[in-house]
């Protein structure tokens, strides 16, 4: 997602709908980390817990860092 779709979402959200800011923040993160998440339960299902463990640890750092 492109920086100004991300914007222009959040716009939408918080002038037009009426949602609160975090609820907007909140779901926008939920999109932003759905490749991750799906990256980390199909490697779950596979039994390659070590992908799915290298994975969980990039989303950490990428969020913090």
């Amino acid at each position: 997602m492109g920086g100004e779709s991300t914007a222009d979402f959040a716009s939408v959200a918080i002038e037009e709908i009426r949602l609160n800011g975090i609820v907007a923040a909140i779901i926008l993160a939920v999109f932003a980390g759905m490749s991750e998440y799906v990256t980390m339960w199909t490697s779950h299902r596979k039994k390659e817990y070590g992908i799915a463990l290298a994975n969980a640890f990039a989303v950490l750092r990428s969020y913090y860092f």
